[in-house]
Protein backbone atom coordinates (compact mmCIF):
# COMPACT_ATOMS: atom_id res chain seq x y z
CA UNK A 1 0.00 0.00 0.00
CA UNK A 2 2.77 2.42 0.93
CA UNK A 3 4.60 1.66 -2.30
CA UNK A 4 1.59 2.43 -4.55
CA UNK A 5 0.84 5.63 -2.59
CA UNK A 6 4.44 6.75 -3.04
CA UNK A 7 4.35 5.89 -6.76
CA UNK A 8 1.10 7.86 -7.23
CA UNK A 9 2.61 10.87 -5.49
CA UNK A 10 5.74 10.67 -7.63
CA UNK A 11 3.69 10.53 -10.86
CA UNK A 12 1.57 13.49 -9.70
CA UNK A 13 4.66 15.56 -8.93
CA UNK A 14 6.18 14.76 -12.33
CA UNK A 15 3.07 15.92 -14.19
CA UNK A 16 2.15 18.85 -11.94
CA UNK A 17 3.90 21.49 -14.12
CA UNK A 18 1.83 20.34 -17.12
CA UNK A 19 -1.38 20.81 -15.13
CA UNK A 20 -0.70 24.47 -14.31
CA UNK A 21 -2.78 27.09 -16.15
CA UNK A 22 -1.09 28.77 -19.13
CA UNK A 23 -0.92 32.12 -17.30
CA UNK A 24 1.20 30.56 -14.59
CA UNK A 25 3.57 29.14 -17.22
CA UNK A 26 3.97 32.36 -19.20
CA UNK A 27 7.52 33.60 -19.36
CA UNK A 28 8.40 37.27 -19.39
CA UNK A 29 10.91 38.23 -22.07
CA UNK A 30 12.82 41.49 -21.71
CA UNK A 31 14.00 43.40 -24.78
CA UNK A 32 15.31 46.88 -25.44
CA UNK A 33 14.12 48.54 -28.62
CA UNK A 34 13.56 51.70 -30.57
CA UNK A 35 9.82 52.10 -31.10
CA UNK A 36 9.63 53.47 -34.63
CA UNK A 37 5.87 53.38 -35.06
CA UNK A 38 2.61 52.93 -33.19
CA UNK A 39 -0.83 52.07 -34.55
CA UNK A 40 -4.28 51.74 -33.09
CA UNK A 41 -7.12 49.94 -34.85
CA UNK A 42 -10.36 48.66 -33.30
CA UNK A 43 -9.07 49.03 -29.72
CA UNK A 44 -5.90 47.10 -30.52
CA UNK A 45 -2.56 48.85 -30.21
CA UNK A 46 0.68 47.66 -31.75
CA UNK A 47 4.18 49.06 -32.07
CA UNK A 48 6.94 48.55 -34.58
CA UNK A 49 10.04 47.69 -32.58
CA UNK A 50 13.68 47.64 -33.67
CA UNK A 51 15.50 45.54 -31.05
CA UNK A 52 18.89 46.76 -29.90
CA UNK A 53 21.53 45.62 -27.44
CA UNK A 54 21.91 47.92 -24.42
CA UNK A 55 25.07 47.99 -22.31
CA UNK A 56 26.07 50.05 -19.26
CA UNK A 57 29.24 50.67 -17.27
CA UNK A 58 32.26 48.44 -17.87
CA UNK A 59 30.21 46.19 -20.11
CA UNK A 60 29.46 49.23 -22.31
CA UNK A 61 33.18 50.05 -22.50
CA UNK A 62 34.05 46.46 -23.39
CA UNK A 63 31.35 46.09 -26.09
CA UNK A 64 32.06 49.50 -27.62
CA UNK A 65 35.74 48.55 -27.68
CA UNK A 66 34.93 45.33 -29.55
CA UNK A 67 33.14 47.47 -32.14
CA UNK A 68 35.97 50.04 -32.16
CA UNK A 69 33.33 52.65 -31.42
CA UNK A 70 34.57 54.69 -28.50
CA UNK A 71 37.22 57.21 -27.52
CA UNK A 72 40.38 55.82 -25.94
CA UNK A 73 41.19 57.40 -22.58
CA UNK A 74 44.42 56.36 -20.85
CA UNK A 75 44.69 53.41 -23.22
CA UNK A 76 41.18 52.19 -22.48
CA UNK A 77 37.85 52.45 -24.30
CA UNK A 78 35.48 54.73 -22.37
CA UNK A 79 31.93 55.37 -23.51
CA UNK A 80 31.10 59.06 -23.07
CA UNK A 81 27.98 58.66 -20.92
CA UNK A 82 28.54 55.16 -19.56
CA UNK A 83 26.20 53.40 -21.96
CA UNK A 84 26.47 51.84 -25.39
CA UNK A 85 23.82 50.74 -27.88
CA UNK A 86 24.40 48.20 -30.62
CA UNK A 87 21.92 47.72 -33.45
CA UNK A 88 23.19 45.13 -35.91
CA UNK A 89 19.82 43.81 -37.05
CA UNK A 90 17.48 46.28 -38.79
CA UNK A 91 14.52 43.88 -38.61
CA UNK A 92 11.32 45.55 -37.43
CA UNK A 93 8.92 43.50 -35.33
CA UNK A 94 5.24 44.30 -34.88
CA UNK A 95 4.25 43.68 -31.28
CA UNK A 96 0.81 43.91 -29.68
CA UNK A 97 0.44 46.12 -26.62
CA UNK A 98 -1.72 44.95 -23.74
CA UNK A 99 -4.61 47.29 -22.92
CA UNK A 100 -3.38 46.99 -19.30
CA UNK A 101 0.23 47.83 -20.15
CA UNK A 102 2.25 49.69 -17.51
CA UNK A 103 4.16 52.61 -19.03
CA UNK A 104 6.91 54.55 -17.28
CA UNK A 105 8.48 57.65 -18.80
CA UNK A 106 11.44 59.80 -17.77
CA UNK A 107 10.98 62.76 -20.13
CA UNK A 108 7.21 62.97 -20.58
CA UNK A 109 6.31 66.69 -20.75
CA UNK A 110 9.98 67.67 -20.34
CA UNK A 111 9.44 70.54 -22.77
CA UNK A 112 6.98 72.11 -20.30
CA UNK A 113 8.53 71.10 -16.98
CA UNK A 114 12.24 71.25 -17.97
CA UNK A 115 12.73 68.45 -15.44
CA UNK A 116 13.21 64.72 -15.58
CA UNK A 117 10.41 62.91 -13.77
CA UNK A 118 11.74 59.45 -13.03
CA UNK A 119 9.37 56.59 -13.83
CA UNK A 120 6.35 58.81 -14.35
CA UNK A 121 3.42 56.48 -14.99
CA UNK A 122 1.28 57.43 -17.97
CA UNK A 123 -1.74 55.89 -19.67
CA UNK A 124 -1.71 54.00 -22.94
CA UNK A 125 -3.64 56.86 -24.57
CA UNK A 126 -1.03 59.39 -23.40
CA UNK A 127 1.71 57.12 -24.76
CA UNK A 128 0.01 56.79 -28.15
CA UNK A 129 -0.44 60.56 -28.35
CA UNK A 130 3.17 61.39 -27.42
CA UNK A 131 4.62 58.74 -29.74
CA UNK A 132 2.63 60.15 -32.67
CA UNK A 133 3.28 63.79 -31.81
CA UNK A 134 6.94 63.77 -30.75
CA UNK A 135 9.17 61.86 -33.19
CA UNK A 136 12.23 62.23 -30.90
CA UNK A 137 10.91 59.22 -29.00
CA UNK A 138 11.65 57.08 -32.06
CA UNK A 139 15.37 57.57 -31.29
CA UNK A 140 15.12 56.77 -27.58
CA UNK A 141 15.36 53.17 -26.38
CA UNK A 142 12.56 51.60 -24.42
CA UNK A 143 12.84 48.55 -22.18
CA UNK A 144 9.98 46.16 -22.95
CA UNK A 145 8.56 43.30 -20.95
CA UNK A 146 6.73 40.86 -23.19
CA UNK A 147 4.47 37.97 -22.13
CA UNK A 148 3.13 35.55 -24.72
CA UNK A 149 4.07 37.99 -27.51
CA UNK A 150 2.25 40.95 -25.91
CA UNK A 151 3.97 43.97 -24.35
CA UNK A 152 2.92 44.31 -20.70
CA UNK A 153 5.42 46.95 -19.57
CA UNK A 154 7.24 49.80 -21.34
CA UNK A 155 9.95 51.88 -19.65
CA UNK A 156 11.68 54.78 -21.36
CA UNK A 157 15.48 54.70 -21.05
CA UNK A 158 16.73 58.16 -20.14
CA UNK A 159 19.61 59.33 -22.32
CA UNK A 160 21.67 62.26 -20.99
Amino acid sequence: MKKSWFLSLLVLLLFLPALQPEAAKSKTVKETAFLVGITQAKNKVSVKADYIQWFMGEEANREAGKDKNCPIVNGKCETPDGYYMRNVNPKLRTLSVSPNVKIYMQTYNIEQTREIQWDQKITLKQFIDVMKKDKRYHDIPFHLEIQNGVIVKITEQYLP
